[in-house]
Protein backbone atom coordinates (compact mmCIF):
# COMPACT_ATOMS: atom_id res chain seq x y z
CA UNK A 1 0.00 0.00 0.00
CA UNK A 2 1.13 3.62 -0.96
CA UNK A 3 1.98 6.21 1.37
CA UNK A 4 -0.73 8.24 -0.21
CA UNK A 5 -3.37 5.42 0.30
CA UNK A 6 -2.22 4.75 4.06
CA UNK A 7 -3.38 8.44 3.84
CA UNK A 8 -6.36 8.27 2.58
CA UNK A 9 -7.54 5.17 4.71
CA UNK A 10 -6.66 7.35 7.95
CA UNK A 11 -8.56 10.19 7.10
CA UNK A 12 -11.47 8.16 5.65
CA UNK A 13 -11.15 6.61 9.01
CA UNK A 14 -11.19 9.75 10.80
CA UNK A 15 -14.53 11.05 8.72
CA UNK A 16 -16.30 8.03 9.98
CA UNK A 17 -15.44 8.91 13.55
CA UNK A 18 -16.99 12.41 12.63
CA UNK A 19 -19.69 10.86 11.46
CA UNK A 20 -20.21 8.41 14.66
CA UNK A 21 -20.24 11.43 16.49
CA UNK A 22 -22.49 13.66 14.07
CA UNK A 23 -20.22 16.00 13.49
CA UNK A 24 -20.85 17.70 9.71
CA UNK A 25 -18.34 17.41 6.86
CA UNK A 26 -18.70 20.10 4.11
CA UNK A 27 -19.34 18.55 1.05
CA UNK A 28 -16.03 19.68 -0.85
CA UNK A 29 -14.34 17.61 1.86
CA UNK A 30 -15.60 14.93 0.76
CA UNK A 31 -15.40 15.77 -2.73
CA UNK A 32 -11.41 15.95 -2.26
CA UNK A 33 -11.41 12.33 -0.38
CA UNK A 34 -12.64 11.02 -3.25
CA UNK A 35 -11.02 12.71 -5.91
CA UNK A 36 -7.52 11.84 -3.74
CA UNK A 37 -9.19 8.55 -4.23
CA UNK A 38 -9.74 8.39 -8.03
CA UNK A 39 -6.48 10.17 -9.03
CA UNK A 40 -4.27 7.46 -6.51
CA UNK A 41 -5.88 4.80 -8.50
CA UNK A 42 -4.73 6.68 -11.93
CA UNK A 43 -1.02 6.99 -10.32
CA UNK A 44 -1.05 3.06 -10.08
CA UNK A 45 -1.94 2.78 -13.64
CA UNK A 46 0.47 5.55 -14.49
CA UNK A 47 3.22 6.71 -12.32
CA UNK A 48 4.65 8.90 -14.61
CA UNK A 49 2.69 11.47 -14.41
CA UNK A 50 4.31 13.85 -11.81
CA UNK A 51 0.99 16.26 -11.63
CA UNK A 52 -0.93 13.38 -10.42
CA UNK A 53 1.23 13.04 -7.31
CA UNK A 54 0.89 16.72 -6.68
CA UNK A 55 -2.59 16.84 -7.25
CA UNK A 56 -3.26 14.07 -4.52
CA UNK A 57 -1.01 15.52 -1.62
CA UNK A 58 -3.15 18.59 -2.92
CA UNK A 59 -6.46 17.11 -2.24
CA UNK A 60 -5.60 14.97 0.63
CA UNK A 61 -4.00 18.30 2.07
CA UNK A 62 -6.92 19.81 1.92
CA UNK A 63 -9.33 17.23 3.69
CA UNK A 64 -6.74 17.02 6.09
CA UNK A 65 -6.77 20.74 7.00
CA UNK A 66 -10.26 20.40 7.41
CA UNK A 67 -10.41 17.61 9.59
CA UNK A 68 -7.49 18.20 12.19
CA UNK A 69 -8.44 22.14 13.67
CA UNK A 70 -12.62 20.55 14.08
CA UNK A 71 -11.67 17.28 15.82
CA UNK A 72 -8.93 19.32 18.34
CA UNK A 73 -12.04 21.66 19.07
CA UNK A 74 -14.59 18.14 18.80
CA UNK A 75 -12.64 15.29 20.59
CA UNK A 76 -11.27 14.74 23.63
CA UNK A 77 -7.49 15.63 24.03
CA UNK A 78 -6.10 12.09 24.25
CA UNK A 79 -8.39 11.23 21.24
CA UNK A 80 -7.40 13.76 19.07
CA UNK A 81 -3.60 13.50 19.73
CA UNK A 82 -4.05 9.93 18.58
CA UNK A 83 -5.69 10.75 15.64
CA UNK A 84 -3.20 13.31 14.73
CA UNK A 85 -0.27 10.94 15.67
CA UNK A 86 -2.04 8.17 12.55
CA UNK A 87 -2.49 11.23 10.35
CA UNK A 88 1.22 12.29 10.74
CA UNK A 89 2.76 8.39 10.66
CA UNK A 90 0.88 8.08 7.30
CA UNK A 91 2.55 10.85 5.83
CA UNK A 92 5.96 10.05 7.29
CA UNK A 93 6.94 8.34 4.40
CA UNK A 94 6.49 9.90 1.03
CA UNK A 95 6.79 7.85 -2.37
CA UNK A 96 10.14 8.40 -4.40
CA UNK A 97 9.88 10.17 -7.20
CA UNK A 98 10.02 7.21 -10.04
CA UNK A 99 14.00 7.28 -11.36
CA UNK A 100 13.48 8.29 -15.18
CA UNK A 101 14.89 4.66 -16.92
CA UNK A 102 18.26 4.58 -18.40
CA UNK A 103 18.24 6.11 -22.09
CA UNK A 104 21.87 4.88 -22.59
CA UNK A 105 23.68 1.20 -22.33
CA UNK A 106 26.72 1.52 -20.60
CA UNK A 107 29.83 -0.63 -22.56
CA UNK A 108 28.18 0.71 -25.94
CA UNK A 109 30.64 2.53 -28.48
CA UNK A 110 29.30 6.48 -29.01
CA UNK A 111 26.87 6.69 -32.13
CA UNK A 112 25.64 2.65 -32.12
CA UNK A 113 22.03 2.25 -32.48
CA UNK A 114 20.43 -0.49 -29.96
CA UNK A 115 17.00 -2.03 -28.95
CA UNK A 116 16.72 -4.65 -26.12
CA UNK A 117 14.54 -7.61 -27.27
CA UNK A 118 12.62 -9.80 -24.62
CA UNK A 119 13.41 -13.40 -25.86
CA UNK A 120 10.04 -15.47 -25.62
CA UNK A 121 8.46 -18.04 -27.73
CA UNK A 122 8.51 -18.83 -30.13
CA UNK A 123 12.02 -16.74 -30.53
CA UNK A 124 15.28 -18.38 -28.16
CA UNK A 125 17.64 -16.78 -27.48
CA UNK A 126 20.05 -19.00 -30.38
CA UNK A 127 18.27 -17.38 -33.07
CA UNK A 128 17.86 -14.09 -31.89
CA UNK A 129 21.95 -14.09 -31.70
CA UNK A 130 22.14 -15.85 -35.36
CA UNK A 131 20.12 -13.52 -37.31
CA UNK A 132 21.99 -10.66 -35.49
CA UNK A 133 24.96 -11.88 -36.45
CA UNK A 134 23.31 -12.37 -40.41
CA UNK A 135 22.76 -8.97 -40.21
CA UNK A 136 26.13 -7.51 -39.42
CA UNK A 137 25.07 -6.19 -35.68
CA UNK A 138 26.49 -6.86 -32.13
CA UNK A 139 24.22 -8.80 -29.41
CA UNK A 140 24.92 -9.87 -25.84
CA UNK A 141 22.63 -11.39 -23.19
CA UNK A 142 21.71 -8.91 -20.39
CA UNK A 143 21.32 -10.19 -17.16
CA UNK A 144 17.63 -9.34 -16.77
CA UNK A 145 17.35 -11.93 -19.61
CA UNK A 146 16.60 -9.61 -22.73
CA UNK A 147 18.97 -9.83 -25.62
CA UNK A 148 20.90 -6.04 -26.51
CA UNK A 149 21.85 -5.77 -30.32
CA UNK A 150 23.55 -2.56 -31.18
CA UNK A 151 24.96 -1.79 -34.46
CA UNK A 152 24.03 0.46 -37.50
CA UNK A 153 20.86 2.06 -37.21
CA UNK A 154 19.45 0.80 -40.86
CA UNK A 155 21.07 -3.11 -39.78
CA UNK A 156 19.33 -3.02 -36.44
CA UNK A 157 16.13 -1.72 -38.35
CA UNK A 158 16.48 -4.90 -40.49
CA UNK A 159 17.15 -7.32 -38.02
CA UNK A 160 13.89 -6.07 -36.08
CA UNK A 161 12.08 -6.48 -39.24
CA UNK A 162 12.90 -9.79 -39.90
CA UNK A 163 12.16 -10.64 -36.07
CA UNK A 164 8.96 -9.65 -36.46
CA UNK A 165 8.10 -11.40 -39.58
CA UNK A 166 9.32 -14.57 -38.13
CA UNK A 167 6.97 -14.04 -34.99
CA UNK A 168 3.97 -13.18 -37.62
CA UNK A 169 4.66 -16.39 -39.98
CA UNK A 170 4.91 -18.70 -36.73
CA UNK A 171 2.20 -17.35 -34.50
CA UNK A 172 0.06 -17.22 -37.81
CA UNK A 173 1.19 -21.03 -38.33
CA UNK A 174 -0.47 -22.21 -35.08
Amino acid sequence: MSTYENVWRVLAELITEFRRRDLDIPPQVMDDLRSAKTLIEVLKLDPSVVETTERIEGYLRNVESYLLPVMQDEFEPGAAEEWVRRVEEAWRVLPRAREAPIRFVPGLPRGQHWVRIRVEEPLNVDEVGEMAEEEGVSWRMEEDGYVLVYGDGAKVKSLIKRIAKKLRDERGAV
